[in-house]
């Protein structure tokens, strides 16, 4: 795999969702550990820090604990995530949180916002959902919108895609089993946004770089996804596509990332979260796709 393509499939890959469950570093290590990344020779993997909208004040308070290391002069580049129990009707599904988050960072130098993301309720009619929180937008950086596993989810794309300014997001990990969407599940979702043309990102699980079945629940992989998302950009049907989301096979999925276009592909699949960076980069070490420095070995 040429350098060339390896940046575009890798830049920028992974947001650093470090304070998020399951691996909840406490925020000073967070920090110092993302300000590590950026200055490490792998830094153009790694994307923003996803920061709780509730724990922003935490956060700005230890931008200078020097305890962990001398504070960098770069502003950390932040996405404000809203918290999933923050949906009311007075919240606006956490646009209060994430407002009042805003505010707090809006005049502090050491940090640069660069987007937000909401996650959408189970709602009979997720298409008008969307379309409401769309109206009420207003932050002056992308946002990500992520959908709810229930039916319906296909009417909020509809509405993500005809607005064409924001991302959709799936969340593909959690606690249980039961919070890993099947193959047929995740295929049916990066189906509906290559078809759609719809940017998107996710979130929690995706810890490897291939399917594998982990110790509590099966772990989706991120070059199956690239892999899936390039085949159905090429014209493969649903089914071509599931068996890619499906492959344990890592020759098949490097033999199908060399085969198609990955800007394109990077152009719909942007990013996703993940709370280590290690375990993502170990594996493509291993693949021999990212390649260690003698002086780091």
């Amino acid at each position: 795999m040429s350098a060339g393509l390896v940046a575009q499939l890798t830049t920028q890959l992974i947001d650093d969702a470090a304070v998020f469950p399951p691996g909840a570093a406490p925020m000073p290590q967070a920090i110092a550990d993302h300000r590590g990344h950026r200055r490490a020779w792998y830094a153009d993997l790694v994307g923003p820090l996803l920061i709780p909208a509730a724990r922003v004040t935490e956060f700005a308070a230890h931008l200078d604990d020097g305890a962990l290391g001398p504070p960098s002069t770069d502003p950390v580049q932040v996405v404000l995530i809203a918290g999933r129990d923050t949906h009311s009707p007075d919240d606006g599904i956490g646009l209060v949180a994430l407002s009042r988050a805003r505010n707090a960072l809006l005049d502090d130098d050491r940090v640069e916002l660069v987007g937000i993301e909401l996650a959408l309720p189970e709602f009979d009619d997720l298409g008008a959902l969307t379309q409401g929180l769309l109206s009420q937008l207003g932050f002056g950086v992308p946002a990500a919108i992520e959908v709810p596993r229930t039916d319906g989810w296909q009417r909020a794309l509809d509405v993500l895609a005809d607005d064409g300014a924001e991302r959709a997001k799936l969340r593909t990990g959690g606690p249980g089993p039961s919070d890993v969407p099947t193959d047929a599940e995740l295929t049916s979702f990066l189906a509906a946004c290559v078809e759609r043309r719809l940017p998107f990102k996710l979130t929690a699980g995706l810890h490897h770089a291939i399917r594998r079945t982990g110790d509590d629940a099966p772990e989706h992989g991120f070059l199956n996804v690239l892999a899936a998302v390039i085949s159905l950009l090429g014209g493969a049907s649903a089914s071509e596509a599931q068996a890619l989301v499906a492959e344990r096979d890592p020759a098949r999925l490097l033999e199908v990332l060399d085969s198609g276009s990955a800007p394109a592909a990077r152009a719909l699949f942007t990013s996703y979260g993940s709370c280590s960076i290690s375990d993502p980069l170990d594996d493509l070490v291993a693949l021999g796709i990212l390649h260690r420095p003698l002086e780091e070995a």
